[in-house]
């Protein structure tokens, strides 16, 4: 794994898929993420960015508004 290629899941432009690496957050946050299927190794797509606002992404089949702060605690690698 390349370390030059981690980014934050706030930078990731709308229509952008990546693969999720690292949520350094609260656990209870982890733990939410997870039910809605927000994992480690699951890709991860950007359907919408406002600005200064909520990022709306989709996992699976699961598509849910994150924080842009919380979002900036979510580590992933572009496809």
């Amino acid at each position: 794994m390349q370390k030059s290629r981690i980014r934050l899941l706030s930078e990731l432009s709308q229509n952008s898929f990546a693969t999720v690496v690292e949520i350094d957050h609260q656990p209870s946050f982890t733990l939410k993420a997870a039910a809605l299927g927000l994992k480690i190794n699951k890709t991860v797509s950007v359907l919408h960015i406002s600005n200064n606002g909520p990022i709306c992404i989709k996992v699976n089949t699961s598509s849910f508004m994150i924080r842009a702060v919380d979002a900036a605690k979510i580590k992933v690698i572009p496809q």
